[in-house]
Formats: structure tokens, sequence, C-alpha cells
């Protein structure tokens, strides 16, 4: 039997605790994004996605002279469904310039993910919304994150919160 590890938290997971699920239940994210896969895992539900527009050009050089140079997979928060924390697994790929005075490396960019943190951007106005009526140890708990990412993500502008006294 396998182990895996959860991304929130790095617990142990057991493969017999993993139940796969029907894509068509999965949540969306974008019409840009893939699903591959959705299953349980323990208490998380796991979309396995891809992204899949490809840059064209470079961003540092605009030169459209572009190669594969491998990719990774990132673990993003999204919205809990049905009770369950929901964690996307998306297969980012990654690029290198050509052209012989940049060769610089970058990543594929991934529309609906907010910028600098490991949420989705509707995750983060979830947040927004939630703060203002809940705690945010109970949001914390509903999402499957700690407090302090809960705390950190409210206080940013880009969750979306009513200005209060305008």
């Amino acid at each position: 039997r396998r182990v895996l590890f959860r991304s929130v938290g790095l617990r142990r997971i057991d493969t017999a605790q993993v139940r796969q699920l029907h894509i068509n239940d999965a949540p969306v994210l974008d019409p840009v994004y893939r699903i591959l896969n959705y299953r349980q895992e323990s208490d998380v539900l796991v979309v396995g996605m891809e992204c899949i527009p490809t840059p064209r050009v470079c961003p540092y050089c605009k030169s459209p002279k572009l190669t594969k140079w491998g990719g990774r997979q990132q673990n993003i928060c999204d919205i809990p469904r049905h009770g369950h924390p929901v964690i996307l697994q998306i297969q980012t790929k990654r690029f290198r310039c050509r052209k012989e005075t940049c060769t610089k490396t970058f990543m594929q960019e991934l529309p609906s993910i907010a910028e600098s943190r490991a949420m989705t951007k509707r995750l983060l106005r979830w947040i927004g919304e939630q703060g203002l009526n809940r705690t945010f140890v109970a949001i914390a708990n509903e999402i499957g994150v700690h407090e302090k990412t809960v705390r950190a993500a409210f206080a940013d502008p880009a969750a979306g919160k009513p200005l209060c006294g305008r």
C-alpha cells in the first residue's frame, strides 16, 4: 500500500482511504482548465487538473522561440464543497526562452488563481464575505488551512470586503 501526503498540514493518508469520484461532479474553476481526475482523500476533495493555454511569447523579451522545460504540480485551495475542503492539484508547465540573449525560464500563468497565494480568487472573495460574520478559526477549519492564512487572506484587498462607513 502506498502512502499519500495531504497538501494541507501534510498528514499521511493511506491509499485505502482514497475514493474516486465522478469527474462531472468536480468543481469547475474556469473553462481554460481540463479536469483530469476527482477523488476524495480522507476528508479532502482533490481535483487533478491542467491549464490548457500555453504562452506564445516569452514574458521577458517577447520572443516566440519557446521550448518546454519540465513542469510541476501546484496545490491550490478552493472553496469548500459539501462540507469538505477542496484542493486543486494543477499540473503547470515550465518554459524556456530559446533566444540567445534571454534564455530565461518561466512558469505557465494560471488564470483564476490569487497572486502570491496558494488559493483561488473565488476562495479569497469567499473568505472576505465569510469573515464578516464568522470567526477566522471556523473558516480555517472548514477550508482546511491554518487560521493565520485566513487572517492574512481577509486582510488582502483582493478579498473584496465592503468598505465600512462609505
